[in-house]
């Protein structure tokens, strides 16, 4: 019986004057609503070709239509007439357009052929009644129309072989290789997936009704935000533009161009058309610098993440034992002596034959790849034409004598090089899969047989296989192979939402935000360092976590902080092996502390604003939860490091609810040995980092925001900050102080005074620093305080250099002199006294440091340390309080020994008599270390900024709402409007202090 599931059938066609119209159409409704239908049943390029089948929407009902290109003499048609007759389907959850494409076919060339007996172009009232009649038959009649039942209904409920878009599945991921699972990562996170094509269209349709079934039982089955499986749009055009910005959650396909320049519209670009051997894939990313009138994204191309080689292997099996090759040559038997070894590689050379084939001849010693013949263009081809819809033949191409239409290189969807164009080295082998079995679904009941049968036509060139879907066998062997496919996806689906769902929290709704670290990306099968990893995880908790946000934290830092933790993880067992090789390596066990960085919400459920990384180049205010007392040592402060008390533990004397007070960096807990001496930087109970350990052989104070490297705490970007051991971290401030003046004892100013007095400036001495930040400014300011005759300052961004003139310093710009030590000593006969370098993660300037840097043989440039130890005079010293965080080849260690430069003076930990310090000879290699914010700060409050020798309001340039945090950080960038150091306000804020900026936007800002 045929389906009854239709609410209209239309004819549209072009009109020399009028262009694209429906020019007959029969409704189930009055109501419905056929307009801007034709241009979705006749999208551009379509006059390329004599027929197609395109598959779309409209205003959410899906349809199809019958395309026809006819000759005609007639004014205006440029010698072809085009039409399409088309279908819409009623509203209904699973909705089968393709249940009607067979018979609408047949309608089709019923009316046409009539037409063209009677010598008419345009069909008369009379032509229409067998599409009257069809409509008749189909017209919906019941309510419960478009249920699904499981797959093993869906796909055995059609009335043709290779009708149901779903059985093309294995055709898919054999054409996308292991590409196919970028797709199936952006289906899964509901994200918008575009397919670029040229005409013909159906297989572009086709794909899209497949690539959405990939997740369509877990979609379909957990309660995710939108509740619904992803939305196939079918063919759009540039009508659709509206709705594809408002929504989200879709895949659809075009052959308007004009798309690829709109990036902001979708997140995954599959161009079809790309003349390689597979289509090639783009990411939509933010255009960055953002430009006011310029685009706001950009097309960044993508391929597999290397986390996906184990479910590639296991769908790649079973397509071998399914033996449905369609665009490959046949496979060669395994020898029977194939290792477990040489099964292995063979895996991963299977999985790197798709990236390039450049790289993996370079890999494999073979040279660069050419085909055995020479040429390289005997490609496969797609087949549109007959039953077999996708099958791909390589024998017949267009003007063969089959009469066929053919996809050609270049054209759409590519084949791979036919069987004797394919070096032997190249040719995939059976071979022992990766995966460990958890998504296995062979030899499981009903799906057993799968790839029993072996035997396949051969048709067309040697050695090329063809689909041959009319035998019933192949068409059932079709259909397990689909069904295993399907199960494997699921089963792999289902894993990483159950691993998702424990890292969420357990009450009910959950909200908040989880931060995942890269030990926990491992747990998910994903790659602690992959980009696309973690925003494919991101994706996953914003439509399965309810109103859970997840922020992985990745990086190098992050990645190495946690293999320490491996051990201690609830591991499957197929990472027994590898925690076991990183704890023996690393030789870490967990590190004891006082403090943790984990705390609880409030259970109001208050929110507040707060700065959350999503990546490199993502950042974003969210409203985060409320942090509570978690230990009893704790202090909730309203704002970023300056604010007012807002709660205090049970322990915490000294302090009082309302207290303005301003928090140091670091976290120290009062009670060790360095705690004693005011070494707050150096505590040894508040960092659990292990890596620091095996880095440096000792580890630094925990610190607010600076990853898992330094105890991976929370930090201050936010309206609400819990500050552990708070009455040993946080400093009363008195009234007469604005928040201007007290907010920077936080960091900057104890950080640039602990350079200064720890590389000893002396009465007298001429200094150098390296780097005008915040840092630079407030170091040359406290070195003229301390007496310091000159001081040269050393950047290239005009703003620093300008406000370091006004200082009444001398500058270099290292832009205009490439040579700084050769113009030191030309200001400098003598050289420097003392030379500090308050940079930040300096980027190399030479190409040799680059290659090194790029190819991670160095963490940092060792070229500002050589320029300091170049300029100073003999005997003089040099500090480092920029941030450096490994190794750095090339450090020039005989001019350090040589000239008895010393490296800094650190008098709060030697007992050396002063006097004696100028004649001894110190090697630090660390620098000045992380400045010990509790030794200076009451001395700097009390006795430089209260009675008025130092005012650090000269660094603030601007002040902005919380709110605009993250335009800041591109702002910031950019170097917008001459920015430097920003006070950032809260609504806990009290107003400018007299001096000091108003507030301002960032969007306000100029370039």
């Amino acid at each position: 019986m045929a389906p009854q599931d239709l609410v209209a059938i239309f004819h549209a066609s072009f009109h020399p004057t009028q262009g694209n119209l429906v020019d007959w159409s029969l409704k189930a409704s009055d109501d419905l609503n056929l307009d801007n239908i034709e241009f979705s049943v006749l999208p551009s390029g379509l006059h390329l070709v004599d027929r197609d089948v395109v598959y779309f929407t409209k205003d959410g009902q899906h349809g199809v239509c019958i395309f026809r290109r006819r000759k005609t003499q007639e004014e205006g048609q440029r010698g072809y007439r085009l039409s399409s007759l088309g279908i819409l389907l009623a509203r209904s959850r699973r909705p089968r357009p393709w249940h009607h494409t067979s018979a609408l076919k047949d309608l089709v060339d019923t009316i046409y052929n009539s037409c063209e007996d009677a010598g008419l172009l345009q069909p008369t009232e009379s032509h229409w009644e067998p599409a009257r009649a069809f409509f008749e038959e189909r017209k919906v009649r019941r309510a419960d129309i478009g249920e699904w039942s499981g797959w093993s209904h869906d796909l055995g409920d059609i009335s043709e072989p290779n009708s149901h878009p779903t059985l093309h599945l294995p055709h898919l991921l054999r054409i996308l290789g292991p590409s196919s699972l970028t797709l199936y990562k952006h289906v899964l996170g509901r994200r918008r997936i575009l397919i670029y094509t040229h005409p013909p269209v159906e297989a572009a349709c086709i794909l899209c009704y497949a690539a959405a079934d990939m997740c369509y039982e877990a979609q379909s089955s957990t309660p995710g935000l939108s509740r619904e499986p992803l939305s196939v749009l079918g063919m759009i055009t540039l009508s659709d533009m509206d709705r594809l910005s408002a929504g989200s959650g879709w895949i659809a396909c075009t052959t308007d161009a004009i798309f690829l320049e709109k990036p902001a519209c979708y997140d995954l670009l599959i161009d079809l058309t790309h003349a390689g051997a597979r289509p090639a894939f783009y990411v939509s990313k933010p255009a960055v610098p953002a430009q006011p009138r310029g685009p706001t994204h950009r097309l960044s191309p993508t391929r597999f993440s290397w986390s996906d080689i184990k479910l590639w292997n296991e769908l790649d099996r079973i397509l071998q034992l399914g033996h449905e090759r369609c665009c490959t040559d046949n496979d060669s038997e395994p020898p029977a002596n194939t290792s477990r070894f040489g099964a292995a590689w063979a895996d991963a050379w299977r999985v790197y034959e798709e990236v390039c084939l450049v790289c993996a001849g370079l890999w494999m010693g073979l040279g660069t790849w050419r085909p055995a013949n020479g040429v390289s263009d005997g490609r496969g081809a797609v087949n549109l034409e007959g039953d077999d819809d996708l099958g791909i033949n390589f024998g017949r191409t267009r003007g063969s004598s089959s009469g066929s239409y053919v996809r050609s290189l270049g054209m759409g969807i590519e084949g791979r090089p036919t069987g004797n164009t394919t070096p032997r080295a190249f040719r995939r082998a059976s071979a022992m899969s990766w995966s460990s079995g958890r998504a296995t679904v062979i030899g499981a009941p009903g799906v057993n047989e799968v790839g029993v049968s072996k035997s396949h036509e051969q048709q067309g060139t040697q050695g090329s296989s063809v689909i041959s879907p009319n035998s019933n066998d192949e068409a059932d062997q079709q259909l397990r192979t689909t069904l295993a496919l399907l199960q494997t996806l699921h089963a792999h689906t289902a894993f990483q939402l159950a691993i998702l769902a424990s890292f969420l929290p357990s009450s009910s709704p959950s909200s908040g935000i989880v931060y995942l670290s890269p030990k926990d990306m491992v747990q998910f099968e994903l790659g602690p360092l992959s980009a696309g990893d973690a925003r494919y995880l991101e994706w996953l908790a914003l439509e399965y976590g309810g109103d859970t946000r997840v922020v992985v934290r990745r990086g190098w830092r992050e990645l190495y902080g946690e293999l320490g933790h491996l051990r201690h993880l609830k591991k499957r067992q197929r990472h027994d092996d590898i925690t076991d090789i990183v704890d023996c390596f690393l030789s870490m066990g967990p590190v004891e502390t006082v403090v943790h960085p984990e705390y609880k919400h409030t259970q109001d459920g208050a929110t507040m604003k707060a700065l959350a990384w999503f990546g490199n180049t993502d950042v974003r205010i969210v409203d985060a939860p409320v942090p509570d007392i978690t230990e009893e040592d704790d202090v909730i402060d309203n704002r970023q490091f300056m604010g007012k008390v807002e709660k205090i533990g049970p322990n915490v004397k000294g302090l009082s609810i309302g207290q303005r007070v301003v928090a140091s960096f670091q976290i120290a807990c009062g009670e060790c040995e360095y705690c004693k001496k005011k070494l707050s930087s150096f505590c040894d109970r508040t960092n659990n980092s292990s890596l620091q350990n095996y880095m440096y052989g000792q580890r630094d104070a925990g610190f607010f925001g600076y990853s898992h490297f330094t105890g991976g705490f929370p930090g201050g970007q936010a309206e609400y900050v819990r500050v552990p051991k708070g009455a040993v971290n946080l400093l009363p401030i008195p009234d007469g102080v604005s928040d201007e003046q007290a907010l920077y004892l936080s960091d900057v100013l104890p950080t640039s005074y602990h350079s200064v007095v720890d590389t000893h400036v002396e009465k007298g001495d001429i200094v150098g620093i390296w780097g005008l930040g915040p840092i630079g400014q407030c170091a040359a300011r406290w070195a003229i305080l301390k007496g310091a005759s000159r001081v040269i300052g050393i950047d290239t961004i005009p703003e620093r250099l300008a406000l370091g003139q006004e200082t009444g310093i001398d500058i270099i710009d290292f832009q205009e002199f490439k040579d700084v030590p050769k113009r030191i000593y030309e200001l400098v006969p003598r050289g420097l006294d003392v030379a500090i370098d308050c940079g930040t993660f300096h980027e190399p300037k030479s190409l040799v440091h680059k290659i090194q840097k790029t190819l991670m043989l160095e963490t940092d440039s060792p070229e500002t340390i050589n320029e300091m130890l170049f300029a100073v005079r003999k005997g003089g010293r040099c500090g480092i309080i920029a941030a450096y965080a490994g190794l750095a080849n090339g450090v020039n260690v005989g001019a350090l020994m040589e000239k008895g430069a010393r490296s800094a003076r650190s008098p709060h930990l030697l007992n050396t008599p002063q006097n004696s310090l100028t004649d001894c000879v110190m090697l630090r290699l660390i620098g000045n270390g992380q400045a010990p914010v509790h030794k200076y700060w009451k001395e700097i409050l009390n006795e430089y900024i209260i009675p008025g020798k130092f005012d650090p309001t000269f660094m603030i340039t601007h002040r902005v709402p919380i709110e605009d945090f993250a335009e800041l950080y591109d702002a910031f960038d950019q170097r917008k409007s001459g920015v430097e150091k920003v006070f950032v306000e809260t609504r806990f804020s009290a107003p400018s202090a007299p001096g000091c900026p108003k507030t301002t936007r960032v969007a306000d800002w100029e370039v």
